[in-house]
């Protein structure tokens, strides 16, 4: 038996996860565990004891057969080097029709007086939750928590067709993190997929924050993505923030809740996007005329650094 590397797990069952486009949820379902068990796996560390979590043999096997071929070492990662399991075939996608899961959830409540005391508050609290989660949904907004991050905006970088243009504000540690590499991966597979996809980002910048970016400035120059990149200092309060906007339908808002997380808002409402749209223009136009475009020259530190 070898020597578990639970930190490298961590990451690795993250990165893995996000690769194959599924929540925290999502996988934690397919593997047969539960989602706030594989939270403390990915997170690298058991709040209760302030130490990380080793997974039994039988939940590496759960997650490889969920993840496929390509997460065979998380075996060798958590010290158990013998697990091999086979893939799990793919899991048929749960029914989408509307009214047949309504039906199903007035069926369920059905149930709920037969529950005890405990149970019956714990389901009301849940629908609860839910209930506010899905008035917000059914009104264009979609608040993301930051482990669903990545995964919901791997979705919307996918429904782009046309254009992509965002704002990088507060960014210079995430980008050098995993899911900035992952975020780096999302555009590379747009790209080749859709070659025509403009692609344009506008980096606010503070002091010092250049140097820090300087590998992800090199590869936004590389997939051929208009890049500018505008001293902090030169942009007016108002326009410090972080945002996406995808082909004009689609606005993204984030802001950092850790070096490597954010929590993210999505939302179609019209009138957000067209005010961002205006926003948007605005810091392009002012990096336009200062001169701010990005070029190989500013990357390799040649004139214009």
């Amino acid at each position: 038996m070898s020597e578990p590397d639970l930190s490298t797990l961590a990451g690795r069952l993250r990165e893995l996860r996000v690769a194959a486009g599924l929540s925290v949820r999502e996988l934690a379902d397919r593997a047969g565990i539960s989602a706030s068990y594989l939270r403390v796996l990915e997170n690298g560390e058991n709040s209760k004891t302030g130490k990380p979590s080793r997974p039994s043999s039988q939940h590496v096997e759960q997650l490889v057969r969920a993840l496929g071929e390509d997460a065979q070492d998380l075996a060798v990662l958590a010290g158990h080097e013998g697990v091999v399991a086979a893939p799990a075939s793919p899991r048929p996608r749960p029914a989408s029709n509307v009214p047949e899961l309504l039906a199903d959830l007035r069926q369920a409540t059905r149930d709920l007086p037969k529950r005890s005391t405990f149970m019956y508050e714990r389901a009301v609290d849940r629908l609860r939750e839910f209930d506010a989660e899905f008035r917000l949904l059914a009104g264009g907004t979609l608040q993301c928590s930051s482990e669903d991050e990545p995964y919901v905006t791997q979705l919307a970088v996918r429904s782009c067709r046309s254009h992509l243009r965002a704002v990088s504000y507060e960014d210079h540690a995430w980008w050098g993190q995993p899911p900035g590499d992952i975020y780096r991966d999302h555009h590379v597979k747009a790209r080749s997929e859709n070659p025509e996809l403009d692609i344009t980002r506008i980096f606010l910048v503070g002091p010092g924050e250049r140097e820090a970016l300087a590998s992800t400035f090199r590869w936004h120059l590389e997939l051929g993505i208009q890049t500018y990149v505008l001293d902090l200092a030169m942009v007016p309060r108002r326009h410090h923030e972080d945002f996406v906007l995808y082909d004009d339908t689609l606005l993204r808002t984030a802001v950092p809740v850790s070096v490597d997380r954010k929590q993210a808002e999505f939302t179609d409402d019209k009138a957000r996007i067209m005010g961002k749209m205006v926003d948007f223009d605005a810091l392009r136009r002012l990096a336009v005329d200062s001169g701010a475009r990005l070029t190989a020259a500013d990357v390799d530190g040649g004139p214009g650094r």
